[in-house]
Order: C-alpha cells, then structure tokens, then sequence
C-alpha cells in the first residue's frame, strides 16, 4: 500500500492536489484510492498519484524515503 487515509497526493495528469479519503482492496493487479480533490471525491489508481510533500523539508524527504546528500540534512 503505498498511501494511507489522510496522505496528502497529487494527481499527476492535472496537478491537482488532494488527500486521500479511502483506500480500496487491491484488485486485479491495481491499487485504486477516492481523493478529495476541488471539494469532490474521485477514484485513482496508484499510478497516478504521488505524495505531495515539501521537498525543502528534510524531515518530510527522510519520511518519503528521499535522502539525498549529507549537504541537504546538515542545516538540522
């Protein structure tokens, strides 16, 4: 499961942000969640979604599994 209820996401396609507001059981090899996006719930699957996430923020890059280099972590 890449995203839990709450996640904050993006919808690649539109660059639409939302959060995810329920999470299907996987079927046929895919992975779909409803996101609130613009106030309406909608069904994606995980293929079009990333998470939305300051990238400046290194605390949120270790959470999202990006560590980069020792220079981005060394003004903690």
């Amino acid at each position: 499961m890449l995203f839990t209820v709450g996640n904050p996401v993006i919808y690649v396609p539109t660059q639409q942000r939302g959060y995810i507001v329920k999470v299907h059981p996987p079927g046929r090899g895919k992975q779909l969640y409803d996101v609130v996006i613009d106030g309406s719930v909608q069904s994606f699957p995980s293929t079009s979604l990333i998470r939305d996430f300051k990238i400046s923020d290194p605390f949120e890059r270790v959470s999202a599994g990006l560590f980069g280099v020792r220079s981005d972590f060394s003004q903690i």
